[in-house]
Formats: C-alpha cells, sequence, structure tokens
C-alpha cells in the first residue's frame, strides 16, 4: 500500500505497536470515519484499522436516505479480498430474493471463521415472510447454518423468517443472546438427548414471536430435561399488545434474575396487570426499566395507564432507572394531566428507595425539522418544574426531558 499520507514507517516505528493498537481500538468506539482515514497513512495502521472496518457488515438495509453495502458487494469483497474474511465479528444481513442470483455468496460466508453476532431478516415486495425451505435457500442456508454453529457465536437474531430449525439454536450451546421477530420454528421439531442446556443472558420476544417462544420454552431433550435456560438471563425485551399472554407470563417466571427489563407496547391502551405482572418476578433484582410506545390517539394522556403499574410495585423494587419512551406525531394533541403528579407521587414514596435516575425520550416525527418548537414541546420540557416537583427537588435523582424529532420522508 503506498504510504501517501503526513505519517511514514519511520515515524510510527518509534512507537511501540500495542500504544498504537489501543489507540485506533479508543478511536473506534465512536468515530469509525477517522479510523478508516488513518488506514491511509502508513502501512503500520493498516492491520490495526482493519480490524475495525470490516468488523461490522451490514448487508442490503437502508438508513433514512443513506443505503448499506449489498450482498453482491460484499460478495465481491472476499473474492478479491479473501483475507478481509477475518475481521468480520458481526452480519446484519437482509436477505433479498436477487441475492440467488449471488452463486459465490455462500462461499463468502464460509471464509468467515470466528463472527460473534449475526442477524438475519427478510424484505420482498411479493411475500411477507421468508421459507427456509424455499430454493433460495438450498444453497444459501447451509452456509448461514455454518455462521450460527461457529463456536466463537454469542448472538443470533431473526425476523420474517418461517420453518427455522429450532433445533439448529439447540446444537448452538454457546449461544448467550436471542432476538426473535416474527419467527416461525418448523413444526413436530424433536431434540436430541445429548444436547447441553443452552444458558441464555438475554432473550428478546419481539413481535409475532409467541409461537417460536413457546416452542422454546417446552423444549426439552429425550432424557426431560429443559434445552433453554432462561434462569440466568439479565437483559430481556417484550413487546406486548391486547390483553394478557400467557406465553410473555411464563417467560417471565422463568427469568427470576432479570436486572434490565425493557417493554414495547404496540396498543395505547395497557391492561390493568398486563405490565406489572412481568415485572413481579424479577422485582427483586430489577435495577432498570423501560417502557416505549407510540402515541396515536388524540387526547390521551402518554402516562395512561402506567402509573397504576408502577403503583403495583411499591415497596418491593430496587429499581435505580425508568425510562419512558414515547413517540409521536407532530399533529397528535396530547394532554399533560394528573397522570404526571401521580407519577411524581409514586417514584419518589418509600416504595422506591433505590431510583437514581428517570429519563423520558420523547420523539417527535414532524414534515419540518428547523420550524420552532410547539406549545407542547415547551409543555414536555418544562414537566420537572410542572409537574414533577418531587422529583425535581430529590438532588439524589436524575431528572431528564429528551425531546428529539425525526423527519417523515416523502417520496
Amino acid at each position: 500500500m503506498p504510504d501517501n499520507g503526513s505519517f511514514n514507517s519511520e515515524a510510527t516505528s518509534t512507537i511501540p505497536l500495542e500504544l498504537l493498537g489501543a489507540i485506533v481500538d479508543a478511536l473506534a468506539e465512536d468515530d469509525l470515519p477517522s479510523v478508516k482515514a488513518c488506514c491511509l497513512t502508513c502501512r503500520a495502521f493498516v492491520p490495526l484499522c482493519r480490524k475495525h472496518i470490516f468488523s461490522t457488515i451490514v448487508l442490503n438495509q437502508s438508513f433514512d436516505n443513506a443505503y448499506s453495502p449489498t450482498a453482491d458487494m460484499f460478495e465481491h469483497l472476499i473474492l478479491t479480498n479473501p483475507t478481509f474474511a477475518q475481521y468480520v465479528r458481526k452480519i446484519e444481513y437482509t436477505i433479498l430474493d436477487i441475492d440467488v442470483l449471488e452463486t459465490s455468496l455462500p462461499w463468502a460466508f464460509d471464509q468467515v471463521a470466528i463472527l460473534e453476532s449475526l442477524s438475519i431478516s427478510y424484505q420482498s415486495p411479493r411475500v411477507q415472510m421468508l421459507d427456509w425451505n424455499c430454493d433460495l435457500m438450498e444453497s444459501l442456508g447451509p452456509s448461514l447454518l455454518r455462521l450460527l454453529r461457529l463456536p466463537t457465536l454469542t448472538h443470533f437474531g431473526a425476523s420474517k423468517i418461517k420453518n427455522f430449525p429450532a433445533v439448529e439454536l439447540a446444537r448452538c450451546t454457546n449461544i448467550q443472546s436471542l432476538d426473535l421477530n416474527n419467527v416461525h420454528f418448523q413444526e413436530q421439531e424433536s431434540f436430541p438427548a445429548a444436547y447441553l442446556p443452552v444458558q441464555l443472558r438475554r432473550y428478546c420476544h419481539r413481535h409475532g414471536s409467541n409461537i417460536s417462544t413457546r416452542v422454546l420454552l417446552r423444549a426439552q431433550s429425550a432424557d426431560g430435561l429443559p434445552i433453554f435456560d432462561f434462569s440466568e438471563v439479565k437483559k430481556a425485551f417484550f413487546v406486548i399488545d391486547d390483553g394478557a399472554n400467557p406465553v410473555l407470563e411464563e417467560l417471565s417466571r422463568r427469568m427470576p434474575n432479570c436486572v434490565d427489563v425493557s417493554i414495547e407496547s404496540v396498543r395505547q391502551t395497557i391492561h390493568p396487570g398486563q405490565v406489572s405482572q412481568l415485572l413481579t418476578n424479577c422485582v427483586g433484582t430489577l435495577k432498570t426499566f423501560t417502557f416505549e410506545y407510540f402515541l396515536n390517539q388524540e387526547n390521551v394522556d402518554p402516562l395512561h395507564g402506567l402509573v397504576a403499574e408502577l403503583r403495583a410495585l411499591n415497596g418491593q423494587n430496587i429499581i435505580e432507572g425508568v425510562t419512558l419512551k414515547i413517540g409521536m406525531h407532530e399533529r397528535i394533541k396530547c394532554r399533560l394531566d394528573e397522570e404526571w403528579f401521580k407519577f411524581d407521587e409514586v417514584v419518589t414514596a418509600r416504595g422506591w428507595p433505590h431510583l437514581r435516575s428517570v429519563w423520558f425520550k420523547i420523539e417527535v416525527s414532524t414534515y419540518e425539522i428547523a420550524q420552532s418548537k410547539t406549545q407542547f414541546e415547551n409543555d414536555l420540557e418544562a414537566l420537572p418544574t410542572t409537574h414533577l416537583k418531587r422529583l425535581e427537588s430529590r438532588k439524589d435523582v436524575d431528572i431528564r426531558v429528551e425531546i428529539k424529532r425525526t423527519p417523515i420522508l416523502s417520496y
């Protein structure tokens, strides 16, 4: 590689390689573009930078107006530079129907040997879910399963896939984190007796995951032992819908040692006990709780129904942090009523002795990012001094109101 920067081999030779590596590692935590620039300065930086530049591979995804590399680009990269595969630690791959044309893509995936995280999803204008047994997966499926079986892999995520072989997860005793979103497993699967239990540390139960979660909860080897052990899960994410959910209730009972729980509601209405029942089973260990939803009804208080759920935890919790994430459209008219005063009263009572932070994250979808703040946004920012005076007066509690505007893309 030509030396076209301000550094050269002689200049960097006086700096210990370990120190250079530490500098690049620190820079890579929040400034990857600078790492890419460093890679062009001199030969000594190349291996130090490449391990960060190629550590995370995101394929076939879009972010606002930007697009990630495609599967075809990844295939070409590994075909021309096979050694780059040694740097890949995380793959987020959205499967497209056109990927069946990439005949060398399975080979490119096969070159990755030290993967730590694999997330696969599906996107198609024709069907909503990918059938794992379809023609597209005849060549691609075995390569993805090979990645799943790597002894270095600790996280697996899947979205919009049906007929996925759950028995493959049972073979991965190294898996610590599972993230399932609208995933259906193959029916009538049996699990061999020889498998060791999969000790999970993190579990995400997203939309449409009831069936798959129930399969994992009930999976037993031939000798009657559970295949998936949820007892040591420390971090959990649940999506709740209308009414009681027996699968989620059983799942929460199997997670008595959770430290961090996030719950997303797809409905504005919270049914009595819907949230508190999920938290009660781990109330003795729970330290941080996040609740999020999108507000889509007029003249509704954003905290409606939630305060009663938090009151049910009075006197028995060790929660240190509460975060409320509220999404809303700029044209939705909301109320800031008695529920905020009740919230202030509940979390400052003696039943919450360990509380140290309360964070309101409000995301407003808008067509005009640059416009001045609305009166409602001003009212939200003033909440600590108008509705949350007890919290505001507590010197040992950090209370924040963060309002973020996100653009509504129109085409």
